[in-house]
């Protein structure tokens, strides 16, 4: 199909194909899903694939391999798959995504995102492990997933029990929970951050040494903040400004807390 025809602004084509076999009761469906030259305003794709088989039956095995080819979201340009098989009561899901980053006044920085997980659905709650997160981008870097955590997704609300990444001698913990009503509790811990890690991200008259530790607390509803705690604690930090004349300024922050 020509998706110019569904609407002013679309582009692209779209090919499908697709099998229809198994008893009459419970019949499985295969098919391939190809669109190329996708376009709509600033976003589109050169190309997405869609391989699916399954039952049409709700507790039917499924299998699908996704993937998309120059991806570009919002000036960002982007490559992507997702893969999945089980059942709706239990299945596993993986994916990726790697693409470029902007960086003002500099060239772009490639990024990248390999996740998974698994569960299954009960109702309309969805329940398991995410059991992958791991991210690279700079001037952050390589953080990787310490060990499962628990989530929980559905329309009377969420919650994602402690996780946690390392990123080299650095840890960075998360808890955060919200319900249909509006509720929402974020926690998070950052330990031994060295500052060192974003000389790259700050003017070439700029140096920053020491380490970073950051706890906060926060809960609310909708776009309020009801109470929060936040603290801020640099050991052995400091920041140092070299002028064009040679002059150095030297700073030492203190420990900043908040409540």
């Amino acid at each position: 199909d020509d998706l110019g025809l569904w609407g002013p602004g679309a582009e692209g084509r779209v090919d499908s194909r697709g099998t229809l076999q198994g008893p009459k009761e419970s019949p499985a469906v295969e098919a391939e899903c190809t669109a190329k030259g996708l376009r709509y305003e600033d976003n589109g794709a050169r190309e997405l694939t869609l391989d699916l088989k399954a039952g049409v039956h709700p507790d039917s095995p499924f299998e699908f391999n996704l993937s998309a080819a120059d991806l570009s979201l919002g000036g960002h340009r982007l490559h992507a798959a997702l893969a999945g098989r089980g059942t709706r009561a239990g299945h596993r899901m993986k994916g990726w995504i790697r693409g470029l980053i902007p960086v003002e006044g500099k060239s772009p920085v490639s990024a990248r995102l390999d996740f998974g997980a698994e569960g299954g659905l009960k109702g309309e709650t969805w329940a398991g492990n995410l059991d992958q997160f791991d991210f690279d981008a700079p001037p952050v870097g390589r953080w990787v997933l310490r060990r499962p955590a628990a989530l929980r997704l559905g329309k009377t609300g969420g919650e994602l029990e402690l996780a946690c990444w390392g990123s080299e001698a650095t840890d960075w913990c998360l808890q955060a929970r919200f319900t249909g009503a509006g509720d929402w509790r974020f926690v998070t811990e950052l330990s031994h951050l060295p500052l060192a890690r974003f000389k790259e991200a700050v003017p070439e008259a700029v140096s920053v040494s020491g380490i970073l530790n950051v706890t906060a607390d926060f809960s609310g509803q909708g776009g309020r903040i009801d109470a929060g705690r936040f603290e801020l604690n640099a050991a052995e930090a400091g920041l140092a400004y070299r002028a064009s004349d040679g002059t150095v300024l030297r700073f030492k922050p203190d420990p900043l807390a908040i409540h």
